[in-house]
């Protein structure tokens, strides 16, 4: 190959690289709560590649990425999350168990507050079951309201919302109305999150379509197991990930990596909604009991240990 040859590859591994970061700035722009994860993730992968490649020229490791592989690797750091753009926006954000919904609930409390004094000014109750369903308004705004940004949900709070969960008002027509529908007391029954059973699955289905999405680009050479890589970063190795529920012997040391930057982000970023971050040492803690339970790979997650207490020091 001459020198000419070696230019042009070597621009298009650039132009790729570039645009890579394009999309990876897309997809955390998407959802403030997303915020700079991918560049983090791709970050966090090239500081593991580097301290991996000092240990072996050290001779203390048998792994060794060179220059092209390194280059692919953190491409597919860059592009794992790009399923995420197929995934809604309302999902994406959702940084309360209702979200949006809690507005239509303060709303829907009105009006049928409204009805009852209706009701009471035209003889249809009496003045005692008129209380009766204000107080009852009056306790599930308040109730709903402390569940919405509750960290995690009690068997008190699972109850109360089983007991109003088919609550209605009937109007002088026979017309009913639900004070809570199906889906907010779906939203108001998840223990811990913001997330719906079927909102998880739906998230879930971004790493089947990061590799949908990559399947469709002609990567060749080197770069063929790219989608692979980057559409495996869920799965663990005891078969209990997504979107495959692929064993060890299946998954890559390129994927395994993926997996554990993937988590590391996950536990100590400060922009989740959801969970306060953890720390560094926090989250090594977790990691290591994952890999005790034989979810990721023990020796990845010692040499990232390694790695980025040597950034830190």
């Amino acid at each position: 190959m001459d020198e000419k040859e070696k230019n042009h590859i070597r621009d298009i591994e650039e132009l790729l690289h570039s645009f890579a970061e394009a999309l990876s700035i897309a997809i955390d722009e998407r959802s403030p709560y997303n915020g700079d994860h991918t560049r983090r993730v791709a970050g966090y992968t090239q500081t593991l590649i580097d301290f991996v490649n000092s240990e072996h020229s050290a001779g203390r490791c048998d792994i060794f990425f060179d220059k092209t592989h390194s280059t692919q690797l953190v491409l597919a750091a860059y592009l794992h999350d790009i399923g995420k753009l197929a995934i809604p926006v309302t999902i994406l954000n959702k940084s309360s168990r209702l979200g949006e919904r809690v507005q239509k609930i303060r709303e829907r409390m009105r009006l049928l507050r409204a009805y009852w004094e209706i009701d009471v000014l035209k003889g249809r109750c009496s003045q005692e079951e008129y209380k009766r369903a204000i107080a009852d308004i009056d306790e599930m705004v308040a109730r709903v309201r402390k569940m919405n940004d509750k960290p995690e949900l009690d068997d008190d709070d699972i109850n109360y919302i089983e007991s109003v969960k088919d609550k209605q008002y009937i109007s002088e027509k026979g017309k009913k109305f639900f004070y809570l529908t199906k889906y907010e007391v779906d939203c108001l029954t998840i223990r811990h999150g913001t997330l719906t059973e079927n909102e998880r699955l739906l998230i879930q289905q971004h790493a089947e379509m990061t590799q949908k999405m990559l399947d469709t680009v002609d990567f060749k050479g080197t770069y063929r197991q790219l989608a692979i890589w980057a559409g495996n970063h869920h799965e663990y190795l005891d078969g209990s990930g997504y979107p495959g529920g692929l064993t060890a012997e299946e998954l890559s040391i390129e994927s395994r990596i993926l997996t554990i930057v993937d988590i590391y982000d996950a536990l100590t970023s400060k922009d989740r909604p959801y969970k306060e971050p953890n720390t560094p040492e926090e989250a090594f803690q977790i990691l290591k009991k994952m890999a005790q339970d034989g979810k990721i790979d023990t020796r990845l997650v010692m040499l990232f240990e390694s790695a980025m207490k040597k950034t830190q020091s």
